[in-house]
């Protein structure tokens, strides 16, 4: 699991900034967003949907618990578009 309080900081600077897009059919409207999170409840059919779409054009995603670092219960997926805040997330998710 990726350092909370970084991730959490990440994500909210990201809000902050208005560089995050909620939900995913918001997320497949996206050219390139720099990093994709989708909560681990997401349907079958709209995570299929939504790797399919982040595959082709080689997005880094990851599958964790969206409660934990949104204060929102109800989405089940976020795309982070600003580059160096991207970058940082993945960072954590990989060094986990």
């Amino acid at each position: 699991m990726p350092d909370l309080i970084k991730t959490k900081s990440y994500i909210g600077f990201a809000i902050n900034a208005g560089k995050i897009v909620y939900g995913a059919d918001n997320i497949l409207l996206k050219r390139k967003p720099g990093v994709v999170l989708y909560d681990i409840t997401l349907a079958e059919n709209s995570r299929t949907k939504l790797t399919n779409f982040l595959d082709g054009r080689q997005i880094p995603y990851f599958s964790t618990d969206l409660t934990i670092y949104l204060n929102k219960q109800n989405c089940k997926a976020i795309a982070i578009t600003e580059k160096h805040l991207a970058e940082a997330i993945i960072k954590q998710f990989k060094e986990s």
